[in-house]
């Protein structure tokens, strides 16, 4: 006869002991839901309550404010701060999160409210959302319910073991979210930054101390030479993103059907390189190749490198400024607003100020140190959320 398992964590503080409990939620928690007021009666939405959506839940701040009146014409709730509200519907289905303001809930959100250690319950469901939308919303099809959520089972120790595993993983909690603070701090800093150099509000200096001559109007295509190269049957096939930058096609599609053999369809890449969607310009969709190997993306993006008098890591940052996209969008043509398109015969003709090359080294050693800080925050956030992970699977049962 198979022996039954033991409800007893792998990893525990030495204080406690005992086997936990397995509960059912609905015997331990009381749940409501919300309602939308009527989008039609414009009064509604003129109050200070503020409105929680599903894809609120984590916010300390909502774009929605609604009145008195709405709340009673409808049937929306009223939430506390520290509430648990779990996500029933929407891309984020099964997301969890400790209220961090009182307001309203609509009709996808479930608040839990129970005796037992909130922390520690939150910290449970969010640990159990994978299992939970793969048992319930296959294919991610569907939605979750109340019902659904009530019959969940938890495994639960005595409150003072709760309270001490809620601390400890709140604790690692704040540790991530101060880290992506930092991160985001650094994100804005460059962008300010960024703005105010190819503005000219700052200038750089030689390592002499001397200033650099002014920065010259020239054409785009007096630093860029364009690549024609046909693709090649050995070589991988790449796509370009805005999001992303360019990465493998088969990565980006995630469907083995969709990367085509036919290379006559290609271009070739190398490092260094530059890549443009002439439809898509205009939102970003340029991006350079750091890669250290050659590829083959679609022969309708225009391929360019940088001569001897353009610094590609310069241009790397000019040409996808905030400043620059937005030019993009302004000199685009075509009749049909979906159709506008930047031509790269069109784009190597804009004239624009532009510094020396040793200037440009100098902007650009400059930004690449404010990435290399960012790219160091990243690098903790995702240790400690691995960490964190870690220790879940072992302090959980």
């Amino acid at each position: 006869m198979q022996k039954e398992k033991q409800l007893v964590p792998k990893l525990r503080f030495s204080e406690f002991e005992g086997e936990w409990e397995k509960i059912k939620l609905e015997k331990i928690c009381k749940f409501f839901s919300g309602g939308t007021p009527t989008s039609s009666n414009k009064n509604f939405y003129t109050g200070s309550i503020p409105f929680i959506g599903s894809g609120n839940i984590f916010d300390s701040k909502v774009d929605k404010y609604i009145n008195e009146d709405a709340l009673k014409s409808s049937s929306a709730k009223l939430v506390e701060e520290g509430d648990i509200l779990y996500a029933l519907y929407g891309a984020n289905s099964g997301d969890v999160s400790i209220s961090k303001i009182a307001g309203a809930i609509n009709q996808a959100i479930l608040c839990i409210r129970t005796e037992e250690n909130k922390n520690f319950l939150y910290q449970r469901l969010s640990y159990k959302k994978t299992s939970i939308v793969n048992t319930y919303l296959q294919g991610g099809q569907g939605n979750l319910s109340a019902k659904i959520v009530k019959k969940i089972s938890v495994n639960f120790p005595p409150l003072p073991e709760q309270q001490k595993i809620a601390d400890f993983l709140s604790a690692v909690d704040n540790r991530i979210q101060n880290l992506e603070k930092k991160k985001e701090l650094l994100e804005q800093y460059k962008k300010g930054i960024t703005q105010k150099i190819f503005k000219q509000e700052i200038r750089f200096k030689d390592d002499d101390g001397k200033a650099f001559p002014e920065w010259e109007e020239k054409k785009l295509g007096y630093y860029f030479v364009e690549r024609k190269e046909k693709g090649l049957e050995n070589y991988p096939l790449y796509s370009l993103t805005i999001e992303d930058g360019v990465i493998p096609k088969s990565k980006r599609y995630e469907r083995e059907f969709l990367v085509g053999d036919t290379k006559d369809a290609y271009k070739v890449m190398y490092k260094n390189d530059f890549a443009f969607n002439p439809m898509n310009l205009r939102f970003g969709a340029l991006k350079r190749f750091k890669g250290d190997i050659m590829i083959n993306v679609s022969k309708y993006y225009n391929i360019f490198y940088c001569n001897e008098k353009g610094s590609a890591n310069f241009f790397d940052y000019y040409l996808t400024s905030y400043n620059m996209i937005q030019y993009y969008n302004k000199m685009a043509t075509g009749t049909l607003e979906e159709k506008k398109r930047v031509h790269y015969h069109e784009f190597i003709k804009f004239k624009k100020l532009i510094p020396s090359l040793k200037e440009q080294i100098k902007i650009a050693n400059f930004l690449s140190a404010i990435d290399k800080n960012i790219e160091l925050v990243n690098t903790k956030i995702e240790q400690t959320k691995g960490y964190k992970k870690g220790l879940l699977q072992q302090m959980f049962v």
